[in-house]
């Protein structure tokens, strides 16, 4: 009779190892499957990360060449039109119409330059704001899409995970 109650001791101490046993396993799973995820989700991040770098770079370059080609080409032209200028104020019949349309050019001219250097420094604010925000929230038809697409995770993924 005490044999019989110990065998029943131990296989009830047995069946209950087993059980935890098998938790442990699906638990495993889980926390593997989670890992996995995580790593999925942080190597995203640093991609992003030097995406949004790469992306800061190119746009403080991209705002100096175009700066810096605008200084030069209004410093090209400035000494190309003074030629003409110098030559035709030099000439007593044509010196005063000269200095007026040289007055004329040159307003027209610094406005055009001063535009560009504007619209440079404009876009260049306006794209580095942007990138400081980072990338919007999808809109909820997005999000709704997005909640039934597959994820990433591997083939022992519970059910609930992928």
């Amino acid at each position: 009779m005490i044999e019989a109650l110990l065998a029943l001791v131990l296989l009830t101490a047995s069946l209950g190892v087993a059980i935890g046993t098998l938790r442990l396993g699906r638990g495993i799973g889980v926390v593997r499957s989670l890992l996995f995820r995580a790593e999925i989700l942080r190597s995203e991040a640093c991609r992003l990360q030097r995406a949004e770098r790469q992306l800061a770079d190119a746009q403080r370059l991209t705002e100096n060449v175009v700066a810096g080609g605008t200084q030069t080409v209004r410093a090209i032209h400035q000494r190309i039109a003074e030629i003409p200028f110098g030559i035709l104020e030099a000439i007593p019949v044509t010196r005063d119409t000269t200095r007026v349309v040289r007055a004329t050019h040159d307003l027209i001219a610094g406005a055009v330059y001063g535009g560009i250097g504007m619209v440079n420094r404009g876009v260049g604010a306006g794209l580095r704001a942007g990138l400081k925000a980072g990338a919007p929230e999808p809109a909820p038809a997005e999000a709704a899409e997005k909640a039934h697409e597959p994820r990433l995770g591997p083939a022992s993924a519970p059910a609930a995970l992928k």
